[in-house]
Parts: structure tokens; C-alpha cells; sequence
């Protein structure tokens, strides 16, 4: 409702671990990700300002498919 994210449950990231982290995969959307990511059985799934809907593997950062928006919905 307001736009925020909260992890009520998650550990591995804190104030004492955030400096050990470090880029595990890197993904070029062609544009800005307009939406939050949804993550479900490995597949990373998000929307990009190119009009594309992207899913990619979660552990690795492979494309496993790309559509676009326009022509899944008919909206402009």
C-alpha cells in the first residue's frame, strides 16, 4: 500500500553481513526493471520500460524466455 519491501523473516542480510555481498549474475533488461521482481521456482520474472516481460533463472541469470507486453495484452 505504501510502496515498501520488508523481509519479516530474513537473516543472511544485516548490518554486520551487508559488506560481504557481492554481484552473483548481471542481466541487461534494454531499459530501467519498471516493477518489482516476483521470484518463483527459480525463475526470476520482471517487466522492463522497453515493453518486454522477462523470466530468468534466478541462479544464474540466463534468459529463459521474453515476451512482449503489447503483444500479450493489446494495450499500447
Amino acid at each position: 500500500m505504501h510502496n515498501r519491501r520488508y523481509a519479516n523473516k530474513e537473516t543472511k542480510i544485516s548490518p554486520t553481513t551487508v559488506s560481504k555481498l557481492r554481484l552473483k549474475w548481471k542481466f541487461f533488461a534494454g531499459d530501467d526493471i519498471s516493477a518489482t521482481p516476483a521470484i518463483f521456482n527459480g525463475t526470476l520474472y520482471f517487466p522492463s520500460y522497453n515493453g518486454n516481460i522477462y523470466a530468468v533463472n534466478a541462479c544464474n541469470g540466463t534468459l529463459v524466455w521474453e515476451k512482449n507486453l503489447h503483444e500479450l495484452t493489446g494495450i499500447n
